[in-house]
């Protein structure tokens, strides 16, 4: 320049000879300035541009030295190694940045933020959901079903074990305990059937398919866990009677609460006690858990389910009486004991 030999300004360069100027340091490099080592105050120019280094740097066009990229950020270029990267971005949603290279969030996660630094995004997928690699809501996607469910944190949802089957092969497995899944809040309402969270084994007192907690039909049982059947444990036992989720065989005794418990019977099955049919009386186990019903017999009415004699003085000469009358007074001219 005017005759003087000048040293290219930082940011620029020259490869040849006699140039008048110099070149923009292109994008991806960096074109410093340097002091002689011979001597202390000579700066030398650029003469070949200097590849910018790697993912943690880049170097936009005209830069002297390369930029740090920031935190959240990802440098860009066009070199597979990272060598010549010329720019920075900020991590999109559901990805992060670490070390100026871009990083998908890992399944379980979501990233609901620009500018994430780490794996752990903005956090784990909510209980109810999954979240696939590169999610961006806590709830991407809702588990599915009642056969299925998520913890928090899931990346795929999990099915329910099944009973009568291995997990891995279709062969049956009668010991397999059935379970049901539950929400957030440990229920199993049918509003939340996508949204399930845990499984659970089925309780006494019911039997579970499918996912779904039923209750034991009235007149059975069910006294262990994990039943998969409506017949549970079994039938309740005779002179007593099971509500619906019964968890024992001898629930309720037949005639329990009667002020005449003798009126009623209980077969075996019984969902509620049977009243004794007009002109019949209870027979079969004590008087509060009587199992069945007979005619009364000649000579007797019954009332309540009890059967007792025809008062003197009267007959009862039929059978199913249940009035105190029988069937009348004795004939003149005969007795009639009691």
């Amino acid at each position: 320049v005017h005759g003087a030999l000048e040293p290219c300004p930082p940011g620029k360069f020259s490869d040849s000879q006699g140039l008048s100027t110099c070149q923009i340091c292109p994008p991806g490099f960096y074109c410093p300035q340097a002091f002689d080592a011979t001597t202390e105050f000579h700066l030398l120019g650029c003469s070949k541009p200097i590849a910018c280094g790697s993912f943690d740097v880049f170097c936009p066009g005209g830069a002297h030295s390369p930029s740090i990229v920031q935190a959240g950020h990802y440098s860009v270029g066009d070199s597979a190694d990272g060598s010549t990267q010329d720019a920075q971005v900020i991590a999109p949603l559901g990805f992060y940045a670490q070390n100026g290279q871009k990083s998908i969030c890992p399944g379980g996660r979501y990233g609901s933020s620009l500018g994430l630094t780490s794996a752990d995004c903005s956090g784990l997928c909510s209980e109810g959901y999954y979240c696939a690699a590169g999610s961006t809501s806590p709830k991407q996607n809702p588990c599915g079903s009642k056969l299925l469910f998520c913890p928090s944190g899931s990346t795929n949802p999990q099915r329910i074990k099944l009973p009568g089957r291995h997990p891995s092969t279709p062969e049956a497995d009668p010991q397999r305990p059935a379970f049901y899944t539950e929400d957030q809040h440990d229920n199993d309402s049918r509003f939340t059937e996508t949204v399930r969270v845990q499984q659970v084994i089925c309780p006494v007192g019911h039997y579970c398919i499918d996912g779904t907690r039923n209750p034991c039909p009235p007149g059975r049982y069910g006294d262990r866990e994990g039943q998969h059947s409506p017949l549970c444990s079994g039938q309740c036992t005779a002179g007593y009677y099971c509500p619906a989720a019964s968890t024992r065989s001898q629930s309720i005794q037949c005639g329990a609460n009667l002020n005449h418990p003798e009126s009623v019977f209980c077969p075996a099955g019984s969902s509620l006690p049977t009243p004794a049919a007009e002109g019949h009386f209870t027979v079969n186990g004590e008087r509060m858990t009587r199992r069945a019903q007979q005619q009364c017999p000649s000579g007797h009415f019954c009332q309540n389910g009890i059967s007792k004699p025809c008062s003197k003085g009267r007959y009862g000469s039929s059978v199913g009486l249940s009035a105190p009358l029988c069937d009348g007074p004795c004939a003149p001219g005969f007795f009639c004991p009691e």
